[in-house]
């Protein structure tokens, strides 16, 4: 005959089998162990300690990044890509502005686009308009400026430079903080481009400290973003899941919380001040705007041709902003 295994309750007095745990005439249920106690409190903490510990290495990760791009150090692996500089696009035909962006994609040493034709849903734009100028937008403003399309056109930086998937928007200085002279430093330009082909990887390098160390007055001010070359190359969706001393200008709303479609696009639009209008980019996206909040910053940007499944699908392309 099986033997019963019999505690008393400390309670009422009666004996019950010991596999039941509750006392059937009281209810009392007798205390964990202290051994068990001991392992459910290992089995919480050792997961949230893996975690914290996972967030502080990965902190710990972006400032070695930082700290190596200062370097400005070609890695094995990596090849440089030439940067083309700004020109004019004003009253240039919607097909001799085309046929350039053709060429310098198909000399890309990053895309290999077999019969590549710009988007039409990113080119929108109109002949022989004028585009905003980088120099009259930083120096004159939009208000009464009878030049607004002379000179180095601003979105010409990402038609001559496709590799470049996001750039930043030349903004308008208020009128109270222009100078006499503009440098090269006022207009975000790239200061080098690499591609890691091994892990599908271009690396942006800004150097947005001289714009700072020159405009001290602009520290923190909102980036706009001009994503026009990833979404005319195909790359329609973006997630940014890494980045180091930036804040989203919409806190809950932006790349870093989710995978968004981008809408960048070039078309006639109003926004230069003239009657005719200009060829420009559109549109706002609440989503992208974001500020550096110390002198130096970082982004990793995950790119998907079709829409993720979630934000840690393996992406087409990755895209890694130095600032």
């Amino acid at each position: 005959m099986e033997k019963i295994d019999l505690t008393k309750c400390p309670i009422c007095g009666i004996e019950f089998e010991k596999k039941l745990k509750v006392c059937p005439n009281c209810g009392y249920k007798p205390s964990i162990s202290f051994s068990k106690t001991i392992w459910i409190v290992v089995a919480i903490i050792l997961p949230l300690a893996a975690f914290c510990f996972a967030g502080f290495s990965k902190y710990l990760k972006t400032d070695k990044i930082l700290e190596d791009a200062s370097k400005k150090e070609v890695k094995q692996g990596e090849i440089s890509i030439p940067i083309r500089e700004m020109t004019e696009l004003s009253y240039l035909s919607k097909n001799e502005i085309l046929n350039k962006r053709i060429e310098y994609v198909n000399n890309s040493k990053v895309f290999k686009v077999e019969n590549y034709k710009p988007r039409e849903d990113v080119y929108q734009i109109e002949d022989y308009l004028p585009w905003i100028s980088a120099y009259e937008i930083a120096a004159n403003g939009i208000k009464d400026n009878k030049n607004i399309g002379e000179g180095a056109s601003r979105c010409s930086l990402n038609i001559n430079n496709p590799e470049l998937l996001i750039s930043f928007i030349i903004p308008e200085f208020e009128k109270g903080n222009r100078r006499e002279k503009f440098s090269e430093a006022d207009y975000f330009l790239p200061e080098k481009l690499l591609w890691d082909e091994k892990n599908k990887t271009i690396k942006a390098f800004f150097n947005t400290k001289s714009f700072y160390d020159l405009n001290p007055d602009y520290t923190g001010m909102a980036m706009y973003t001009d994503e026009t070359n990833a979404r005319d190359l195909g790359y329609n969706w973006i997630y940014c899941d890494e980045s180091k001393n930036i804040q989203f200008i919409n806190e809950f709303t932006n790349i870093s919380t989710a995978p968004y479609e981008m809408k960048g696009y070039y078309h006639q639009g109003n926004s230069c001040g003239l009657e005719t209008g200009c060829n420009n980019y559109s549109p706002y996206q609440e989503e992208m705007p974001f500020r550096i909040t110390k002198e130096t910053g970082y982004l990793r940007l995950k790119m998907w041709k079709e829409k993720p499944k979630n934000k840690f699908q393996a992406p087409d392309i990755i895209y890694e902003m130095y600032l």
